[in-house]
């Protein structure tokens, strides 16, 4: 008896132990990382920010998201005047937002391999774009390569690290990938899940680009790529813009009709800080040829417009990243 209240007393101790542990916050499993140079084509390089799924007993695929101009890591906008006023939706918080959309998707932010003046995203990775961002885009599937090399390194490098622990309040938890993964793939989801790409305001030049891909793979016997544009299930236009004068919306009905025959589910989120610019008129006539080639064509398209009643806006045209749905993706 007076052994058995002596291990009670001790197992409370412990656990007592354990409690206060947890509430310093000295150790948690990590849910979001940082990877730092991630490899997709041969010296073409992108950091990834990565997000567990909240639900992670049902996981359904992979969110990718290309962000737009200022959006950058917190820190480096707190040292920017201009960008401290768009603190709210830092790559980190756009991240946490994306997760309660898709709380049993993993979330991929990928971050611009550039960011000229601290605030013009370059994705000249995926597409030839000039100093400040704007694409000039090519019949390449070069953009599309790379996607898919990036993904896959970056599950790959998340994933080995899926066991370790972390000091509370170092965050992020960043990871150095600059020589590839060589861990153990055993713990990793299936590389073939669902992928959902996701591009606001210039991050939609990336999804453009992947249009010419596609039409361009149409003409090509690559296999391995060929599978992985089967896992795209749905792909996001949120108020697409950039500061070039055309192909801000694709408008050649040959790479529209290539691009229905995939059967991608298509969502059109827009504002009118974009499609009612009058500065950038082109804007909206494209997006409505986009639009009406698409449904003409019987693509899976739908088209919300946000804050129609109002003028245009910047904070609104941020805003679009709250107020878009999910719709179906979320049971892809």
């Amino acid at each position: 008896m007076k052994l058995n209240l002596l291990l009670m007393v001790f197992l409370r101790s412990i656990l007592s132990l354990l409690a206060s542990t947890m509430s310093a916050g000295s150790y948690e499993t990590w849910r979001e990382v940082r990877l730092h140079n991630v490899e997709g084509m041969p010296g073409r390089f992108n950091d990834i920010l990565f997000y567990r799924p909240k639900d992670t007993n049902n996981v359904q695929g992979r969110a990718v998201y290309f962000g737009g101009d200022v959006q950058d890591y917190l820190e480096n906008m707190k040292v920017y005047q201009y960008s401290r006023g768009y603190m709210q939706w830092s790559l980190e918080n756009t991240a946490a937002l994306l997760q309660d959309k898709f709380p049993q998707w993993e979330v991929y932010i990928v971050k611009p391999s550039h960011m000229h003046l601290k605030t013009f995203s370059c994705y000249k990775n995926f597409v030839m774009v000039n100093s400040i961002g704007s694409p000039q885009h090519s019949f390449s599937t070069e953009g599309l390569q790379h996607l898919k090399l990036l993904l896959t390194n970056a599950i790959l490098a998340a994933y080995h690290y899926q066991g370790c622990s972390v000091k509370s309040g170092v965050y992020p938890f960043v990871l150095n990938i600059k020589s590839g993964y060589d861990g153990d793939a055993t713990s990793v989801p299936p590389l073939e899940n669902p992928i959902i790409l996701i591009g606001f305001s210039k991050g939609a030049v990336v999804l453009n680009q992947l249009l010419y891909g596609f039409y361009a793979l149409d003409r090509t016997l690559n296999s391995d790529l060929i599978s992985f544009v089967k896992q795209i299930k749905a792909t996001y236009w949120l108020d697409g813009g950039h500061s070039g004068e055309s192909n801000t919306w694709i408008t050649d009905k040959k790479i529209l009709s290539s691009f229905v025959k995939l059967e991608i589910e298509i969502y059109i989120h827009v504002s009118p800080y974009q499609v009612a610019c009058t500065l950038r008129p082109w804007i909206g006539k494209e997006e409505k040829i986009f639009h009406e080639t698409l449904s003409q064509l019987g693509g899976k398209i739908s088209r919300t417009m946000h804050f129609e009643t109002e003028e245009q806006s910047l904070t609104n045209h941020f805003l679009v990243l709250e107020q878009f749905t999910t719709l179906n993706c979320s049971k892809a």
